[in-house]
C-alpha cells in the first residue's frame, strides 16, 4: 500500500505534460489608425483552449475580438507554434494563419477594449473566465483593430493547449 496522496493536475498541467501546450506570437507590425490585425486559429480533431492572448501596443485605444465560422479567400502565412514542453515536443494540430484576406468574419463571440496608452493590455488573462474552449475542424479570427488615431506597433502573444475529443 503507497502512503503518496492523491496526485491532482490541472488539465492545463496534462497538457503541457504531454506535449499539447503551445505558444506562438503574430509578428510585429505597424498598423495604421483603423487597421487590422488579423490571426486565423484553424482547429483540427481536438478541442482548442484558447488560454490568453497578450496584446503589445505603443499605444491605445484599441479592441480585439473572437469570431467563430470565418472564411478567408487567401490564407495568409502560417505561423510556427512552439511546444511548451521542450522534452516531449508535439506539433499542434491548430494551423495559424497571419494576415489572411477576410471574406466574412463569420459571428462575433467575444470584444475587449483597451481605453488605456500603455505598453502591454492583457486582454485573456490565463486562468480566468476568459479561457475559451474552440470547437473542434472550425476556423476562429482573432482581430486586432487599431483606434488610437494613429499608427501603432502591436504584437500578439498566443497560449494555447490541444485536449483530444
Amino acid at each position: 500500500m503507497s502512503n503518496l496522496g492523491l496526485i491532482v493536475q490541472s488539465q492545463l498541467e496534462q497538457a503541457i505534460g504531454s506535449g499539447k501546450a503551445f505558444a506562438f506570437h503574430a509578428d510585429d507590425q505597424a498598423l495604421a489608425n483603423g487597421g487590422n490585425l488579423d490571426v486565423i486559429l484553424e482547429t483540427g480533431d481536438c478541442e482548442l483552449h484558447l488560454q490568453s492572448i497578450v496584446v503589445s501596443a505603443d499605444s491605445g485605444p484599441d479592441s480585439i475580438k473572437l469570431f467563430e465560422g470565418v472564411t478567408a479567400s487567401a490564407d495568409g502565412t502560417i505561423l510556427t507554434t512552439n511546444c511548451k514542453n521542450r522534452v516531449n515536443k508535439q506539433t499542434a494540430e491548430t494551423v495559424v494563419r497571419q494576415n489572411p484576406t477576410i471574406s466574412n468574419t463569420g459571428t462575433e463571440i467575444d470584444d475587449h477594449k483597451n481605453y488605456t496608452a500603455s505598453k502591454k493590455a492583457n486582454v485573456f488573462d490565463a486562468g480566468s473566465t476568459d479561457e475559451w474552449i474552440l470547437s473542434t475542424n472550425t476556423k476562429y479570427l482573432v482581430r486586432f483593430n487599431n483606434a488610437s488615431g494613429g499608427e501603432v506597433e502591436v504584437q500578439l502573444h498566443f497560449v494555447f493547449y490541444e485536449v483530444p475529443v
